[in-house]
């Protein structure tokens, strides 16, 4: 069976949930809890020399970084959900490859608009500066997003497990500055077909809805 080293509120995590929900595959979920340094422990160091989640094992293979292990479930289980000619499955890698370069930082949006006042917890150490200039950043991301979205439903026009990567990251930014549906229509209604996915709630997509 499949393994997954996982933490309900890492939103990189719950791209992978998301995955294995819209494929249907069953998993054995073992908790890394962040907060408490579980991913400084030797054991995971073993698993991922960069202590970060998630972690997929699938037999021998031990799998890090969450749009690679999307990437992977899509070539080995994804049937519909993943395209099956070259061009299109370039295409699903070229929006993969987009949300690990553009919002890869989005969570320090995430815990300064909305974790921190809400609960108090502070996040990885960042200024208001370096908040900014990735907000910035981010919603330039957001720009090119809302031009391709104006015309299509999902990322390719059907869903596929690419929309599991960049829907999660889209709603990490709900409640945030750049949650400006005025400004973002397309991606707000993107967002919401996302959210209202059966999968997004079996793989705890509330966990960053606070």
């Amino acid at each position: 069976m499949l393994r997954l080293h996982t933490f309900p509120p890492s939103s990189n995590a719950l791209k992978v949930r998301f995955a294995l929900a819209e494929l249907g595959l069953p998993y054995e979920a073992v908790e890394v809890n962040i907060l408490r340094g579980d991913q400084r422990d030797a054991a995971f160091l073993g698993k991922n020399p960069h202590g970060k989640i998630p972690v997929l094992e699938d037999g021998a293979l031990v799998l890090r970084e969450s749009d690679a292990i999307v990437a992977y479930l899509g070539d080995t289980y994804g049937a519909a959900l993943w395209p099956k000619s070259p061009a299109a499955r370039a295409e699903a890698l070229q929006w993969l490859f987009f949300d690990a370069a553009n919002f890869g930082y989005a969570g320090r949006i995430w815990w300064a608009d909305v974790l921190t006042p809400k609960t108090g917890r502070t996040g990885p150490a960042a200024g208001p500066e370096l908040v900014g200039q990735v907000a910035t950043d981010v919603g330039r991301a957001l720009g090119v997003l809302e031009t391709h979205l104006t015309s299509r439903d999902y990322l390719l026009g059907d869903f596929t497990l690419a929309d599991c990567s960049v829907g999660v990251m889209v709603n990490l930014l709900r409640g945030t500055r750049l949650d400006t549906p005025e400004a973002f229509p397309a991606v707000t209604a993107y967002r919401d077909r996302i959210r209202a996915r059966d999968a997004w709630t079996a793989a705890g997509g509330k966990a960053i809805e606070l």
